[in-house]
């Protein structure tokens, strides 16, 4: 061989060579990759196996042959399904399930691409949801199909519990509930409804919802969420108010309507009641103000025309002794005249002062002071008065005492005006801690009901007092059989 032969054959050797080194490293990158796949692919089905080991459903995966590829341990429990049954064939060993067209259902839910869910019993008599999907590829392509096997009985008992649970809020709600479907026939009511409108809710099924709203409030044009008040209509026949809450319900193509129903008589009674008492405080107000006035002037018309008068009389006749004594047996009958005219001058004052505040109240207690007032009303009126006491406290509050003094003081002057009474009698007693004072009469009576807002300083007056205490007053009276009020105050 020549030498240039030689040279050219060791060239192509060393081209071969570079090539198989590039060749070699090729291998080497192509070998990484694969070592990365490896991991990859061990990594999730590392992560498959424990996500079907932790799901604790039964759940069966088959290939575009339906042979089964993969299952949960549940699945295997479920199924009797074991490792080697990995390969074979679904329909050949799920015979616990009595489903004959597994492959026709599995073609269906392959060609149509679609889910398909039936409900299918096992040889135990179990019910199950059976729920066919297909098992797509990462190209989007069906290869398979995956099975799942919910049990029915635990849903059906989720269900229950879920709907027991309901039924006892519902029926635990102090306000009538009552459910309509789009046509306003009732479907559902509590027991508070039966209560409030006085039928069984047997008798309510199926009914029109006017049965008891006959105004037609709470039907489904009222807006969600709106409140109003309308009539309620009981199976008497009776109608009373409600305040009516409204929610609509939209679920799965049905329609409902929700009322919530609230019985108002009472709260307007209260607020009717409560209208009538603002009238009357504010008329007692201004009354009050108006009997200030006329008391000042009262006063004021004593202080001037009477007591200073005689007062001034009274200094201009000692002014005049002081000028002119007489003899001294005429000096001694003119200051007894003088003493005299003094003390009546005093009575006046002390009588003035009295009616501002008895101060016998002060000075001998609140039951001598009732006795002295009943004994002065009995003797300007020619009434018989019995006035009785029990056992008091020790101490009884000035407030108390006052006001107790003044209702008692009103009350007299009301009987004096308006009941003809021959008799009367008071009491100052002591009961369920609380003291009870209380004015009974013989005379002509009255309706409190018609009286009420009518004007008049007295009840209201008395009332306002006796709240004013922390008590409350009852009158107990009708026409021609007399008249009875007590006030009830709290001992503290």
């Amino acid at each position: 061989m020549s030498r240039e032969e030689l040279q050219s054959t060791n060239e192509e050797l060393e081209t071969a060579k570079e090539e198989l080194q590039s060749s070699n490293e090729e291998l080497l990158t192509l070998n990484e990759e694969l070592l990365h796949r490896n991991l990859d692919l061990s990594v999730l089905t590392n992560d498959l196996n424990n996500l079907l080991v932790g799901v604790d459903i039964p759940v069966v995966v088959l290939d575009g042959s339906h042979h089964i590829r993969r299952f949960t341990p549940t699945a295997g429990k479920l199924l009797k399904l074991m490792e080697s049954d990995v390969g074979r064939q679904f329909s050949d060993i799920a015979s616990m399930l009595e489903v004959s067209d597994w492959d026709a259902l599995f073609d269906e839910v392959t060609t149509q691409v679609r889910p398909v869910e039936r409900e299918v019993k096992d040889k135990r008599g179990k019910w199950h949801s059976l729920r066919v999907r297909p098992y797509r590829t990462s190209d989007n392509k069906i290869d398979g199909v995956i099975v799942v096997l919910l049990d029915m009985d635990v849903i059906r008992r989720e269900l229950q519990e879920s709907r027991d649970y309901s039924q006892m809020l519902i029926e635990s709600a102090g306000q009538a509930i009552v459910a309509a479907n789009a046509d306003g026939n009732i479907v559902l009511v509590n027991g508070s409804t039966e209560k409030l409108f006085g039928y069984d809710r047997a008798e309510l099924f199926g009914k029109p919802l006017r049965v008891l709203l006959p105004t037609g409030a709470g039907s489904g044009e009222t807006r969600h969420g709106s409140n109003q008040e309308a009539d309620g209509r009981r199976k008497d026949r009776s109608t009373f108010p409600l305040e009516i809450g409204v929610s609509q319900i939209d679920q799965a193509g049905v329609r409902l309507t929700v009322a919530f129903m609230t019985d108002i008589t009472e709260h307007q009674r209260l607020e009717k009641l409560s209208e009538t008492y603002r009238a009357e405080i504010r008329a007692l107000a201004a009354q009050l103000i108006t009997a200030q006035e006329e008391e000042r002037r009262r006063v004021s018309r004593e202080l001037h025309d009477s007591l200073c008068q005689k007062l001034a009389s009274l200094a201009f006749d000692v002014e005049n002794l002081a000028i002119a004594l007489p003899t001294p047996a005429a000096t001694r009958a003119r200051l007894q005249e003088l003493r005299e005219r003094a003390i009546k001058v005093s009575e006046e004052a002390r009588n003035i002062a009295y009616e501002l505040h008895p101060s016998v109240l002060d000075d001998l207690g609140l039951v001598v002071s009732l006795k002295a007032l009943c004994d002065e009303f009995a003797k300007r009126e020619k009434v018989k008065v019995d006035f009785t006491a029990g056992d008091l406290p020790d101490s009884v509050s000035q407030k108390v005492a006052s006001g107790l003094y003044r209702i008692t003081q009103e009350g007299l002057q009301n009987i004096a005006k308006h009941a003809k009474a021959k008799r009367l009698s008071v009491a100052l007693v002591v009961r369920e801690h609380s003291m009870v004072l209380s004015l009974e009469d013989d005379g002509v009576g009255f309706s409190p009901q018609a009286v009420k807002g009518k004007g008049g300083l007295g009840l209201v007056s008395i009332r306002e007092r006796a709240r004013i205490m922390g008590g409350d007053l009852s009158i107990d009276s009708k026409p021609g059989d007399g008249s009875r009020i007590a006030v009830r105050v709290p001992l503290q």
